[in-house]
């Protein structure tokens, strides 16, 4: 997988992303020899958030069962939202912290 420091990234940003979008490429951006971030393909991303809402769906799923067995009752989700409403800073550890993807690419 190629690598590219952020200055070079920055300095080449057409061309790399020429790269990512059409041949496919993915690219490791670093920063001072730390992996900072990377770049993929949109159908990359599509496909991690697939498996990522396939992953989330199936927590839920095993989480309600789980409830169900203890003949608990689930949260009704209005009661959640009201809860969880809000932006929240990205590093708390609330359960409430997950933010929906962007995906209106």
């Amino acid at each position: 997988m190629p690598t590219l420091s952020a200055t070079q990234a920055r300095d080449n940003l057409p061309e790399t992303l020429n790269q990512v979008a059409y041949g496919g490429e993915r690219i490791v951006i670093k920063r001072r020899g730390k992996v900072l971030a990377a770049i993929i393909p949109a159908s990359d991303l599509a496909l991690l958030e697939a498996l990522e809402d396939r992953y989330l769906g199936e927590m839920a799923d095993e989480t309600l069962a789980k409830m169900r067995a203890k003949r608990q009752k689930p949260i009704p989700w209005k009661k959640a939202e009201r809860t969880c409403s809000g932006p929240t800073p990205a590093r708390t550890t609330s359960s409430c912290t997950r933010r929906q993807p962007d995906r209106s690419w």
